[in-house]
């Protein structure tokens, strides 16, 4: 029973290190996906906005501002590790 209680405290700790280890891959895709996803931008707005393109715009500036978040930080010093 406490190999258990011990594996799961052994989880429990690798998460946090696991979640960091995932950080600047996901900041890096994030940074990219925002730098490149406004050229999806240019065949919608010359071809003009009519009923689904126009959904499908406001999810791509969505979709753009949350690779922003995600990419933040993306290219600075990675003092933290």
């Amino acid at each position: 029973m406490s190999q258990i209680v011990a594996s799961a405290a052994d989880a429990v700790r690798t998460v946090p290190q696991v979640l960091r280890s995932l950080r600047h891959p996901a900041q890096f895709v994030g940074f990219w996906v925002a730098v490149l996803m406004p050229v999806c931008y240019l065949p919608l707005l010359l071809g003009g906005l009519r009923g689904a393109q126009t959904r499908l715009f406001g999810a791509l500036l969505v979709g753009n501002a949350m690779a922003l978040v995600a990419g933040h930080g993306y290219g600075q010093d990675r003092t933290d590790e």
